[in-house]
């Protein structure tokens, strides 16, 4: 069995970036209406560096062979404990004669949230598919969080001057920049700003309906926390 150098891309919609040719360089993704899980969030992990972060299970990675020899197989590989235990991909392209700079998709849906790793390997010549070795570190890493945030709380206050001061807390310690909308009287406030805990608001005379929603790395939107003042 020969282990040949190969591109690998994930991808998923509206979302890209560029990594070197063993890396993913694009993501996309082609599904919808993915179950919502009650999963761990990744509060207090660290994600290797440019892993994409999807908002649902299913996916297209793309292989392309990079060298100038035939490959018979190409045989995809995932794992949940960064190479520990490897698991076979049942979508292989068996019997598929892959040519240099040739593409083949697999199309894969994983069956839980977390972080998973994947690796390809190709084969030539008919010979035996052999998983990659217990302790092999993926060459490529996404995490998948089909969870929304949740919301947990809201404080409004107002200051002097026409200000309001707002606090809030979600479930998510992994929002994205920019991940919070504030909409004040039905019209977002500070458009085009990074929301924080705190922020002061202009706002003015008169009652108030305040409602913040909070976006995390995967695209998730939580539901509403609303406040009134008078």
């Amino acid at each position: 069995m020969r282990f040949i150098l190969c591109t690998l891309a994930l991808t998923l919609a509206g979302c890209a970036a560029s990594f070197d040719a063993a890396q993913l360089d694009a993501i996309r993704n082609q599904s919808a209406g993915a179950d919502e899980a009650e999963m761990p969030k990744t509060e207090g992990m660290t994600l290797p560096e440019n892993t994409p972060v999807l908002s649902q299970r299913k996916m297209h990675v793309t292989m392309s062979v990079s060298t100038e020899e035939q490959a018979k197989t190409a045989t995809l590989f995932y794992t949940w404990d960064k190479g520990q235990t490897w698991l076979k991909h049942d979508g292989a392209l068996e019997n598929r004669l892959i040519k240099n700079k040739e593409s083949r998709v697999f199309t894969i849906t994983v069956d839980r949230d977390g972080l998973v790793g994947f690796q390809t390997v190709v084969a030539n010549n008919g010979q035996a598919v052999v998983a990659p070795q217990a302790g092999t570190a993926p060459k490529n890493y996404v995490f998948v969080d089909t969870t929304k945030p949740r919301a947990m709380g809201i404080k409004a206050m107002r200051g002097a001057a026409g200000n309001l001061s707002l606090w809030w807390t979600f479930s998510d310690d992994m929002p994205k920049p920019d991940g919070v909308t504030v909409m004040i009287n039905g019209a977002e406030a500070l458009t085009g700003q990074a929301h924080d805990n705190g922020t002061d608001i202009s706002v003015a005379d008169g009652p108030l309906s305040i409602s913040i929603t909070c976006t995390d790395k995967a695209g998730n939107v939580s539901e509403a926390i609303t406040a009134m003042l008078p």
